[in-house]
């Protein structure tokens, strides 16, 4: 057995105090920089809701003029099929659009903020090279029919000796519609 040393036991008790002194150190760092991060997302989320308010506010302030004729129900789908008709690099194998107008909810919302709002589902198969077809759903964001698309589902039909691939593209989509406020 060994004799207590009581500078090996000093010693020992600093090396633990100076351990503990880093532990609460870093702990005190940690929560420091957590605090600071919770500060930044709070005004990051504060100016968040100072845009949404001043483009509800905006949006409030516009005139409430005739709706444009693309947002009309037959208008609308009719200018979608037109839209994908015209272009090049694939077909359109199949359209099909409800004649029911059901009120429109986002997929990203739990209820509907937008009252006249309609939409009306439509399904859509397309079939060509890939680059073609997602080129395609590109540009329907240029036209002037508001839409959400659900699904889309591409699937290889076939390749030919280059290696390029026909695909199909089955489309969900909704097409929206306005009725008015009441």
């Amino acid at each position: 057995m060994t004799a207590f040393d009581p500078q090996r036991a000093r010693r020992a008790a600093l090396g633990a105090l100076a351990l503990g002194a880093l532990v609460v150190a870093g702990g005190a760092w940690r929560m420091v920089h957590a605090r600071a991060e919770a500060t930044d997302l709070r005004f990051q989320a504060e100016a968040r809701q100072k845009r949404l308010s001043e483009a509800r506010r905006t949006a409030g302030d516009l005139p409430k003029g005739p709706k444009p004729a693309a947002l009309d129900r037959s208008r609308a789908v009719s200018r979608l099929r037109a839209a994908l008709g015209a272009q090049k690099g694939f077909s359109v194998e199949e359209f099909q659009a409800s004649t029911e107008e059901t009120p429109y909810l986002t997929t990203y919302a739990t209820d509907n903020k937008d009252p006249g709002w309609m939409q009306v589902p439509v399904r859509i198969l397309l079939k060509g090279r890939s680059a073609a077809l997602v080129g395609a759903v590109a540009k329907l964001r240029d036209l002037d029919v508001p839409f959400e698309i659900d699904t889309m589902e591409l699937t290889r039909q076939s390749s030919d000796n280059t290696g390029m691939s026909t695909v199909s593209a089955q489309i969900g989509l909704r097409v929206l519609v306005y009725r008015g406020e009441g």
